[in-house]
């Protein structure tokens, strides 16, 4: 099974899968490549792949927000007696579940979002961001995920330049978090060790150098940020 999240209306960034599919399953998708499970918006948001289509999940299940698509389900094999009415049916509750326990986490998250940002940037507070590294690595520990976490090393910007440019600079599937009110972290979803040249280098077109975070220093950030919650200081 392999979750996805609709990013920027055209692209669907994956979130978490399966340890048995989480190495090969494919990191970005475009939504024109998965046209025939968003069907035409008059059909049930279970998807079945009757004509065993290449390159397609056999089940799929998209959930929408404000009419568009938003988060998608796939579960990319299933074998022939699992393609009955039954099994699409416990996938259908499966899902519903999920689309129930998002729905109150898209509210929460709208409502929250002035709290958890830096005032008037995409940029999340210490905890808030704590908070999103932590369920990374719970991730990326279950193997259901990867990611890289990037230091922004400092540069001519005062940092509060960057706080305010940085939207701009990463995905939108992507996070970035103020740390002790001067030190910028930048966390990469779904990105392994190999991509980081070709980060490095979309970023430095914004002139910002990074410099990622590994093992042991993840570790002690997190503790750090549990221990002093939103810190001080700020560039809001």
């Amino acid at each position: 099974m392999a979750i996805y999240h609709v990013s920027g209306g055209a692209f669907a960034r994956l979130v978490a899968a399966s340890p048995a599919i989480a190495e090969d399953a494919a990191r970005s998708l475009t939504l024109e490549q998965l046209a025939p499970l968003l069907g035409d918006g008059g059909r049930s948001n279970l998807w079945v792949n009757r004509e065993l289509t290449p390159g397609l999940p056999m089940f799929g299940y998209t959930i929408e927000r404000d009419g568009a698509p938003a988060v998608l389900i796939f579960v990319r094999s299933a074998a022939e007696n699992q393609m009955t009415l039954y099994y699409q049916n416990l996938f259908r509750i499966l899902c519903g579940l999920v689309e129930s326990a998002l729905g109150r986490a898209f509210d929460y998250e709208a409502v929250a979002q002035d709290k958890r940002c830096v005032d008037g940037t995409c940029v999340l507070k210490q905890a808030a961001f704590g908070q999103e590294l932590a369920a990374e690595q719970a991730l990326a520990d279950s193997k259901m995920g990867s990611f890289l976490l990037l230091r922004v090393v400092p540069g001519m910007e005062p940092v509060g330049e960057l706080v305010g440019a940085i939207g701009s600079a990463i995905r939108e599937s992507d996070a970035a978090g103020l740390v002790d009110g001067d030190v910028l972290y930048l966390l990469m979803r779904q990105a392994k060790a190999c991509d980081l040249p070709i980060i490095r280098e979309r970023l430095s077109a914004k002139h910002i150098a990074v410099e990622p975070v590994d093992g042991e220093d993840i570790v002690a950030l997190l503790q750090h940020i549990s221990y002093t919650g939103d810190g001080e200081g700020g560039a809001a």
